[in-house]
């Protein structure tokens, strides 16, 4: 945060500030107390995708008690505690998913460029150097722009007000100023927010609860439920209103998640239907999506309740069964198969 400019920007020092975190033993004072924390109150500190991002476990996992789950929330504020005691002076930890100017003209500390004609991401918005050193990053996000066969393509309807008009234009002046600009314009939805690179998905921050079941089977009824409940939560916490400097016309259903499963969409041209496909197979969506079956074993999930749809590739699908795969398991990971 620079006071003077009144301006906030992103600097890429996640992998910095974590040696930091990682140098804290478990001697470290608890201000309030002046007491040692217990291992209870530390937390294992983890790259994220993008450099801005940091991911931070519990060093101790919680019981399955009442009071494991009261637990929960003092360990959150503990671990924000510790992240904060080793960062610089105007630095802050933002709690939004999104950092509302990801993508905008300098919104990093030190004003880094992005190249579209670089060797990762190849994105008009966001440098390379945005993701985190370590190899599964940017190689994740290389192999999934080559399988597609070109950049990702997340289009978020924008909040139409007397301003618009002229960002939108902007907009489009530079995507047209760069190799296939024609093509991403004809693509991109009237009115729209235009991201081209995984970090715009990937690069936003969550709560993310790790569950572990008795067995496979209470694991997959947990599955069927979360299919149910994680859309209400998501709208009951929304807040990602803006994407790249612009409002966004768009509820809570939507949005972040929309916008990850299409920074990671690796289906190539065929596969969404824009090319003709050798088998006249499409799938219709991002395989990192919505579920589009339930997959508990219980007598409440009847087979009426699988009503979609599902393309799915017969091969992936015989071989799943043929290796001891139940059918409805077996449906819902062959699609995710090339077909």
């Amino acid at each position: 945060m620079d006071e003077n400019e009144k301006r906030a920007r992103l600097p890429f020092s996640a992998p910095e500030v974590i040696a930091k975190l990682e140098s804290i033993s478990e001697e470290v004072l608890d201000d309030a107390e002046g007491e040692v924390m217990s291992k209870e109150k530390l937390a294992i500190w983890h790259p994220e995708y993008a450099n801005w991002m940091i991911e931070a476990t519990p060093a101790a996992p919680y019981d399955g008690t009442l009071d494991g789950i009261v637990r929960v929330q003092d360990n959150m504020a503990n671990r924000r505690k510790l992240l904060l005691s080793v960062l610089q002076d105007g630095q802050q930890v933002f709690t939004l998913p999104v950092f509302p100017r990801l993508g905008c003209e300098s919104f990093t500390v030190d004003d880094i460029k992005p190249d579209s004609d670089g060797e990762v991401s190849k994105s008009l918005y966001i440098p390379d150097s945005s993701i985190q050193p370590h190899p599964r990053f940017p190689t994740l996000t290389r192999n999934i722009r080559e399988r597609r066969g070109e950049k990702v393509m997340i289009s978020v309807p924008a909040y139409l007000d007397k301003n618009t008009a002229s960002t939108l234009e902007t907009q489009a002046k530079k995507i047209l100023d760069v190799d296939g600009g024609n093509e991403i314009v004809a693509q991109l939805k009237e009115n729209s927010i235009y991201m081209d690179a995984m970090a715009f998905g990937m690069g936003a921050g969550c709560l993310q609860v790790t569950f572990q079941s008795a067995d496979v089977t209470e694991a997959r009824l947990i599955y069927d439920q979360l299919a149910v409940l994680g859309p209400i939560m998501l709208a009951m916490t929304a807040a990602s209103p803006i994407w790249k400097g612009i409002l966004a016309d768009i509820d809570a259903r939507p949005c972040r998640w929309n916008i990850i499963s299409a920074s990671v969409d690796d289906r190539p041209r065929e596969e969404r239907g824009l090319d003709q496909s050798s088998n006249g197979k499409v799938l219709p969506k991002s395989r990192y999506s919505t579920i589009d079956c339930y997959i508990s074993e219980s007598k409440l999930n009847r087979e009426h309740f699988n009503d979609v749809p599902i393309p799915m590739d017969e091969t992936s699908y015989e071989t799943l069964l043929s290796e001891g795969i139940d059918s409805r398991v077996s449906s819902a990971y062959a699609p995710l198969c090339p077909l």
